[in-house]
């Protein structure tokens, strides 16, 4: 309420100035400017293709391309109500170098959310996916290992992690950093392969972790870590969330926006229909996408 007098003045003061001749011609002026700014940039990109510099041309073009690419799936996937946010908090949990839990049920869009992950830490990460970790301790360090980069990993438990160890450290070197995505944890078959997991999170130089790791999996995964036997690991969890089916308003904006993405130009789906959609679908993404 006592910001009301200010706001009614900054209202008042823009809407003189709308209709003051001098703003105006300022307005005018500075459109010129751009105007002028855009004419020398393409004059010296003629210059440039007459100089037959045209591999700087093309490069940028791919990093154009490279990058719409990239927008293109944040765009779709920004379709889904509340997923920037867990994009955004994902993106700290690696920036932080921590263990983060990310959990939801079969065709919420876990998948797509790591893929935006890795689109967002581009080539500062040496990033390693575990697709299936229906694995041994060993053969997880070794899978690890291989996703990290090591050819060779080697066969004893110890000798793993000394040879993880290692490898970070000569990432940490190289001004780059290290993110291991593990994909349907639920499937991992006993607490060992989770000590593991915690031993990698010890990697450390100057207090600072060498190695960020996601858990990605189904709910029943936030159910098993809250066992107490886990109470080592999920002390280190740094962000955790669970993605949640989309409501009928949310499954609406996802519909209207996978039909922009794909080129329409209005909304195909009416009320009753998206209605409809929602409750066959139960709020799935995946469920919409193949109705």
């Amino acid at each position: 309420r006592k910001d009301r007098p200010e706001r009614h003045r900054r209202v008042q003061e823009g809407h003189r100035l709308s209709h003051d001749p001098n703003h105006l011609n300022h307005l005018i002026s500075g459109v010129a400017a751009l105007a002028a700014t855009l004419l020398i940039i393409s004059l010296t990109i003629n210059r440039l293709v007459q100089r037959k510099l045209r591999l700087s041309l093309f490069l940028f073009a791919g990093y154009v391309l490279f990058n719409l690419l990239v927008w293109q799936r944040a765009g779709l996937f920004s379709g889904l109500a509340g997923n920037l946010q867990s994009l955004e908090r994902l993106v700290f949990a690696v920036e932080e170098a921590e263990l983060a839990l990310l959990t939801g049920e079969v065709g919420s869009g876990k998948t797509l959310l790591t893929r935006a992950l890795v689109d967002r830490v581009g080539d500062r990460y040496e990033v390693g996916m575990i697709l299936n970790p229906r694995l041994s301790p060993r053969q997880f360090l070794r899978a690890a290992a291989k996703e990290l980069g090591i050819t060779e990993p080697r066969l004893l438990s110890n000798d793993l992690l000394e040879q993880i160890h290692d490898r970070l450290l000569e990432l940490d070197g190289q001004g780059r950093a290290a993110l291991l995505i593990v994909d349907e944890a639920h499937l991992i078959p006993g607490k060992p392969t989770f000590e593991e997991i915690r031993l990698l999170t010890n990697f450390q130089i100057d207090d600072r972790n060498l190695v960020a790791i996601v858990l990605v999996g189904q709910p029943e995964l936030r159910v098993r870590l809250r066992h107490r036997a886990y109470r080592a690991l999920t002390q280190r969890i740094g962000v955790s969330f669970d993605l949640v089916p989309l409501g009928v308003e949310d499954t609406r904006r996802y519909l209207a926006h996978r039909v922009a993405v794909a080129g329409g130009a209005r909304p195909l789906f009416t009320e009753t229909a998206v209605a409809r959609l929602h409750a066959a679908a139960g709020g799935i993404p995946r469920v919409l996408n193949q109705l």
